[in-house]
């Protein structure tokens, strides 16, 4: 896709950087951030196969 494409995973995590500011961040990001934007995957996949030439 076209750089500048936004995920819904990078909507949601748009101030992830608040989110792992502090104490142990690298655990938090493997066990809460990581798995949620896996979720999102299976979304990002059907926008992307529903894309058209005028979008």
């Amino acid at each position: 896709m076209r750089p500048g494409i936004t995920s819904p995973a990078s909507l949601a995590y748009r101030h992830e950087e608040q989110l792992l500011a502090g104490g142990d961040w690298e655990t938090h990001y493997r066990t809460r951030v990581l798995p949620d934007k896996l979720a999102c995957w299976p979304l990002d996949l059907a926008y992307f196969a529903r894309r058209t030439l005028l979008q």
